[in-house]
């Protein structure tokens, strides 16, 4: 009974997120329409842009609030997502190490500080690293899956 109450609210909640945001977007196509300038873009892009600020607070309450509710509700998980979270941390710290502050080579008149900048560079290089090990971490263990689902299904077939 509960959980249909919270599963009513949840869906009305975000019922009410969704209307919010089809109005925003349909306020915006009314402002640009026939519009030229681009400050009359500008001023029409504001609201979608605060907008955006609201769904990713909620979105971030929401990643927070959750994991730690169902962490007090069942503690033995909790070790668990603490590896995971161990494991994530150090592709991470790794991938940090790994990655470059060395600019990039560039033609004299194209240089921008982004490029010559050894924290960007770095974070850049970390961030790509990272996104390249987990993404085929992901394959393997798709695969991984694949194959031992099927191999069960063979198994228990014969």
């Amino acid at each position: 009974m509960v959980k249909l109450r919270y599963k009513t609210i949840a869906r009305r909640v975000m019922a009410l997120l969704m209307l919010v945001s089809v109005l925003i977007g349909l306020y915006f196509a009314v402002q640009l329409s026939g519009s030229q300038g681009q400050m009359d873009m500008v001023g029409a892009a504001e609201p979608m842009l605060v907008w955006t600020y609201v769904l990713l607070a909620v979105a971030s309450v929401v990643a927070l609030a959750f994991p730690l509710y169902f962490v007090v509700r069942n503690p033995r998980r909790a070790v668990r997502a603490v590896v995971f979270v161990g494991l994530l941390v150090f592709v991470l710290g790794v991938s940090y190490l790994v990655a470059s502050d060395a600019p990039i080579a560039r033609p004299s008149g194209m240089m921008d500080s982004a490029f010559a900048d050894p924290l960007t560079l770095k974070m850049v290089g970390a961030g790509l690293i990272a996104t390249y090990t987990l993404l085929a971490v992901a394959l393997v263990l798709l695969l991984l899956s694949g194959v031992r689902m099927r191999h069960g299904i063979r198994k228990g077939m014969a």
